[in-house]
């Protein structure tokens, strides 16, 4: 629901520059936070946070339709998030708040009928994504294979510790 709103607000390579931007917003403040993520969850809350933003532009107030129902669906996801635990909150904060920002840059080349520019925008925003992946996919074996027998051990004796806990067998 949220992508083709977006998608028909801004367009094809506005939702892109919005989406990932709102994806790396969202991981690299989790990673600021010390809890490097792989996800999409900052870049769909980048969506609800242009799409919050675009409300406060077309009406000049918070009190609309539009954020008003994408702060509603913050709240839900933040209240469920909490509820549930391990969910990367800081992610989604970067993710809305890179998704609101990304939104002002978008709008304005689309009001001033620069696609050419937003459609260079949303390439630079894909090659610094496809740069990332890059860096994952180089670092992801920064772990050496004594660390990873240590870390098997130590995931395997966790769930042996659950496992007995368990009422029932």
């Amino acid at each position: 629901q949220l992508g083709p709103a977006t998608e028909r607000m801004f367009g094809n390579h506005g939702f892109l520059v919005i989406y990932i931007l709102g994806g790396l917003g969202g991981s690299l403040t989790e990673l600021a936070l010390g809890r490097p993520v792989l996800g999409a969850s900052g870049a769909l809350l980048a969506l609800i946070g242009a799409l919050a933003g675009m409300g406060l532009v077309q009406h000049r107030t918070w009190r609309n339709p539009l954020t008003q129902e994408m702060l509603k669906t913050l709240a839900f996801i933040t209240v469920f998030g909490l509820m549930i635990g391990s969910v990367a909150h800081g992610a989604h904060i970067g993710g809305f708040v890179t998704g609101a920002a990304a939104l002002f840059a978008v709008h304005r080349l689309v009001r001033a009928r620069q696609i050419g520019r937003l459609r260079n925008l949303a390439g630079l925003c894909a090659v610094a994504l496809l740069g990332s992946l890059v860096m994952v996919a180089v670092h992801a074996d920064q772990y050496s294979p004594k660390k990873r027998q240590m870390l098997d051990q130590l995931l395997h004796q966790q769930y042996l510790q659950h496992q007995t806990q368990l009422p029932f067998d």
